[in-house]
């Protein structure tokens, strides 16, 4: 759930666990619960990982984010984004970074990774470890 500029995370399961999320927010706070409603639940197109999951919230989400705007990047925009990940998530995932995809020799060659990184600073994060400790 975005809650101004936080994504709050709450996992867990069926029964109490849900129950929970209903009634109280990520760190405790409880919601308005006449205000919240539930939707059917819809079977994925797909199977998503976890794994999938956090690399679209670190990947695809993290550099589209916005500052909260309550007429422009709201809670309504963050869920309309998870939800076609959800159905879609290849559409997504696949825009990754020429960082990431390069082959081991290139992700040594220093110029390549600081053109990289300078094109787009956020590939800083896919470049080799020896890379980023570079100065």
């Amino acid at each position: 759930e975005r809650k101004t500029d936080m994504l709050e995370l709450v996992i867990g399961d069926l029964g109490v666990p849900l129950a929970c999320m209903k009634a109280l927010r990520a760190f405790g706070p409880v919601r308005d619960v006449e205000r919240c409603v539930e939707r059917p639940r819809e079977r994925l197109p797909c199977t998503i990982s976890v794994h999938d999951f956090f690399n679209w919230l670190d990947g695809p989400l993290e550099e589209s984010w916005e500052p909260y705007d309550l007429l422009t990047q709201n809670c309504q925009h963050f869920t309309s984004k998870l939800i076609s990940f959800l159905r879609d998530p290849l559409a997504t995932l696949n825009r990754s970074s020429p960082l990431e995809r390069a082959p081991p020799e290139l992700q040594l060659d220093r110029n390549f990774v600081m053109t990289e990184v300078k094109r787009n600073w956020r590939s800083l994060k896919f470049a080799r470890e020896e890379m980023r400790r570079d100065r």
